[in-house]
C-alpha cells in the first residue's frame, strides 16, 4: 500500500455493529444529507450534485454518504478533482480519486491546474483560488456544489480570522450554505466533527489519501490544527464545538446587521449622473444622520452587496473621514480593483477604470453588438422611431473612440458646437467616467456619446427610423 493511502477497520466489522456504530460516529444518514439539500434547492432525480472530492477522509466520507443516498433518488453525482501538480504523488492520488468513484458509478471530472509562478511558493489561499475558480465553471443555473467542510475546519477558520482583526461576518467564518457562481455552495458536514467523520470512514472501511503536507505546521491553518486547537482541546475537551456554537451566534449577528444595513441603504439611496456605476447611489447628506458604527456596517454591505467584496476597515475609516468628516466634494478609495467614490454629494460603486486613451478606434457597422473588450464595455444597437441616432445617415457604420481631449458637439438648436469637456462639467458626470464613455463618429464628426448625448446633425426626427445605444459593463 502506498504511503499516502489509509484505511481503517472496524474491529467488530459484524453489519449490526456497523450500523449502531453509524449511528453514533456520524449522528446522520444519507436521508438527513437530502434533507440539507432540500432547504436550499429542490433536489429530484433529475438534478446533478457535484463534490469537491480530494480524495481525504473527509470528501471520501462525504462522497460515500450521497452514493448511499441513490437508494431513495436517482441523484446525478459528479465529483470534481483538482490536481494542484505540487506534490509527487499528486498524479496518482488523481488516479485512485477517479478509480474511486468508478467503483462506486459516480461520474468523476478531474483537471491539472496551471499555477503558475505559484508552484513552487504556494500558499494555501492561491490553491483554494485555483481549484474554486475551476468549480465555478463546473456549475450551471441552482445547481449545487458540495464541500466537506465540518466542526473542526469551522474552528480553524475561526482562528485564522480572529488573529487578522476581523469582526462578525469573518467571525461567523464557514457558512452551511452560500450562493456560488450561478449556484449554491453547501456544507452538509459542517455540524460534524473531524472525530465523527473518521469514525465514519473507519466503520466503512473506506480508503482514503493522507496528504503529508497537512503535518507541515509551517501553514497556518495546520498550525492551528495541530498545535493550538490541540492545546486547547486538552485543557477544554469540548473547545472546538464551543467555538461552532460561538460561530453561530455570531453568524445570527450578521444577519441582524445586515438587515440594519439594507434599510439605512433604502433610507439613503438617491439617483447619481453616472453612467457607469454600479448598484444604488447614496446621498451623502443623509449619511451623517447615522452615527459612526451604522456607517460603516452601511457602506460595507453596500460594497458587498454590489461588489461581492469590501474595503478594509482603515482605509473605509479614512474615506469616510475625507468624504463625511471634512465634506470634501471628491474622494476616493480603491481596493482590489474597487472602487467608493464621492462627488458632489452622491456616493458611487465603480470598477477601476481602465485607460482608454490608448485604444484604437474601432469601426462598427450597427448590426449586432460591440465588444469593447479592452475598455470593459458592450455596444448594443436597437431599432427605434422618432428617436436615437438616424440610422439613414449612419448607414455606412460608425468608428467608436474614447477622450483624447478638445472634442466638441453640435447639439440640437445651437448654431455652434459645444466642448464635451464643458458639456461633462455642466452635466455633473462624474470625473472617472468622462474618458470611459464611448465616442461614435460618423465621417470623423462626433455623433454621439454614448449613452448620454446625441449631435442635432445625426438625431433621427420625425417618422425617420433611428438606433438606440445602450451600454453595459462586462
Amino acid at each position: 500500500m502506498n504511503y499516502w493511502l489509509c484505511v481503517i477497520r472496524d474491529s467488530d466489522p459484524t453489519e449490526n455493529s456497523c450500523q449502531s456504530i453509524d449511528t453514533i460516529a456520524l449522528n446522520l444518514d444519507p436521508q438527513q444529507v437530502l434533507l440539507e439539500l432540500r432547504n436550499v434547492s429542490e433536489v429530484d432525480g433529475n438534478s446533478t450534485v457535484y463534490v469537491a472530492y480530494s480524495g481525504g477522509v473527509d470528501s471520501t466520507v462525504l462522497l460515500h454518504l450521497l452514493s448511499r443516498l441513490r437508494d431513495t433518488i436517482n441523484l446525478q453525482l459528479v465529483a470534481l478533482h483538482a490536481n494542484h501538480g505540487v506534490d509527487l504523488h499528486a498524479d496518482e492520488w488523481s488516479i485512485h480519486c477517479a478509480n474511486y468513484c468508478e467503483s462506486l458509478g459516480i461520474d468523476f471530472r478531474s483537471t491539472r491546474l496551471d499555477l503558475g509562478k505559484f508552484r513552487k511558493r504556494m500558499s494555501e489561499s492561491d490553491a483554494r483560488a485555483g481549484r474554486y475558480a475551476w468549480f465555478k465553471q463546473q456549475l450551471g443555473e441552482n445547481e449545487l456544489l458540495l464541500t466537506a467542510h465540518h466542526q473542526d475546519d469551522q474552528a480553524e477558520t475561526f482562528l485564522l480570522n480572529l488573529m487578522r482583526g476581523a469582526g462578525a461576518r469573518g467571525l461567523g467564518a464557514i457558512q452551511p450554505y452560500t450562493r456560488f457562481a450561478s449556484g449554491w455552495l453547501l456544507r452538509p458536514l459542517l455540524a460534524h466533527s473531524r472525530q465523527q467523520i473518521t469514525q465514519y470512514a473507519s466503520i466503512h472501511n473506506l480508503t482514503y489519501i493522507d496528504d503529508p503536507s497537512n503535518l507541515n505546521v509551517d501553514y497556518d491553518r495546520n498550525y492551528l490544527r495541530h498545535v493550538v486547537l490541540s492545546s486547547l482541546s486538552e485543557r477544554w475537551p469540548a473547545a472546538v464545538q464551543q467555538i461552532h456554537r460561538a460561530t453561530e451566534q455570531l453568524t445570527q449577528s450578521r444577519h441582524l446587521l445586515d438587515a440594519l444595513a439594507k434599510l439605512d441603504v433604502e433610507a439613503c439611496r438617491t439617483e447619481g449622473t453616472g453612467f457607469l456605476s454600479i448598484g444604488s447611489q447614496l446621498n451623502v447628506r443623509q449619511l451623517p444622520k447615522l452615527d459612526r458604527p451604522r456607517q460603516v456596517n452601511l457602506l460595507r454591505y453596500w460594497a458587498r452587496q454590489n461588489l461581492q467584496s469590501e474595503p478594509g476597515r482603515n482605509a473605509l475609516d479614512e474615506f469616510i473621514n475625507t468624504a463625511l468628516v471634512l465634506d470634501k466634494d471628491f474622494a476616493e478609495l480603491t481596493w482590489s480593483n474597487q472602487c467608493i467614490y464621492r462627488y458632489q454629494n452622491v456616493l458611487y460603486l465603480a470598477r477601476r477604470q481602465k485607460d482608454t486613451c490608448r485604444l484604437d478606434p474601432v469601426k462598427w457597422d450597427l448590426n449586432k453588438p460591440l465588444i469593447l473588450e479592452q475598455a470593459g464595455l458592450k455596444l448594443v444597437p436597437r431599432l427605434v422611431k422618432k428617436s436615437g441616432l438616424s440610422a439613414e445617415k449612419l448607414a455606412g457604420g460608425v468608428t467608436v473612440r474614447f477622450r483624447t481631449g478638445a472634442e466638441r458637439i453640435m447639439l440640437p438648436d445651437r448654431a455652434h458646437s459645444s466642448s464635451l469637456k464643458k458639456l461633462f462639467q455642466q452635466h455633473l458626470i462624474p470625473p472617472w467616467e468622462r474618458n470611459q464613455l464611448p465616442l461614435i463618429y460618423c465621417q470623423d464628426e462626433l455623433a454621439a456619446v454614448v449613452p448620454w448625448l446625441i449631435s442635432g446633425r445625426f438625431k433621427a426626427v420625425d417618422n425617420e427610423p433611428g438606433i438606440s445605444i445602450s451600454i453595459d459593463r462586462i
